[in-house]
């Protein structure tokens, strides 16, 4: 329902305008605390009943609303993102070495200590 005809501001221009500006977003967005995203963080665990910022059931909705929007569109990005196997493989190889890696894969267990670590192919899970 067109909600704008009975208010004299459009909604959509409101929430449109009022969401983080675009370049500050992805500037800030991949930080610990982005302050363009605070109020929602803040929002976001007063909902979280793990939190130690958890206020009560009137943010839980809130809380559990991100979280469904979150990993729907999580979803629908990697449905339409095609992975770059490449790039992944040499991060993986130079960031983690050392390491033990266990796999569960067709009822069996696999481990391996090995510093060539190559993704093949990935699998999708939705």
């Amino acid at each position: 329902m067109n909600i704008n005809k009975f208010l004299d501001k459009s909604y959509e221009e409101y929430f449109y305008e009022n969401l983080p500006n675009k370049l500050l977003y992805l500037k800030q967005i991949n930080s610990i605390s982005p302050e363009c995203m605070k109020q929602y963080q803040e929002k976001y665990y007063k909902g979280c009943i793990k939190s130690s910022k958890y206020i009560g059931e009137q943010y839980v909705d809130y809380y559990e609303l991100c979280n469904k929007v979150s990993k729907e569109s999580i979803i629908e990005f990697i449905k339409v993102s095609e992975l770059k196997i490449n790039v992944l493989n040499e991060y993986l190889n130079s960031t983690q070495s050392n390491k033990h890696y266990m796999l569960y894969l067709n009822g069996s267990l696999y481990y391996d200590t090995s510093y060539n670590i190559k993704i093949i192919k990935l699998l999708k899970y939705y």
